[in-house]
């Protein structure tokens, strides 16, 4: 999915080339831009899915401790969002 946004982006650009619209040192600073940023996305995406996993991991040990003090926890929660 990322992929494909990314070679949907860059074709665009591509297009531009081709039409000689942008110099070859612009498309490769855009190309180096998207690198970076898809980089960047896919990055980001996979450290969520690690934290998600982290904290089901975490929550396994710590069952019975949040059984003991969900009242608190719900008002804490409650607290916060207000």
């Amino acid at each position: 999915m990322i992929e494909k946004s990314k070679q949907d982006e860059m074709n665009k650009f591509k297009t531009l080339l081709k039409e000689k619209e942008i110099s070859k040192q612009l498309y490769d600073l855009i190309k180096n831009d998207r690198d970076c940023f898809y980089a960047f996305v896919s990055t980001w995406l996979d450290s969520w899915d690690q934290m998600d996993y982290y904290r089901s991991e975490i929550s396994k040990d710590t069952s019975k401790r949040d059984e003991d003090n969900n009242e608190k926890t719900g008002k804490l929660w409650f607290i916060h969002i207000i």
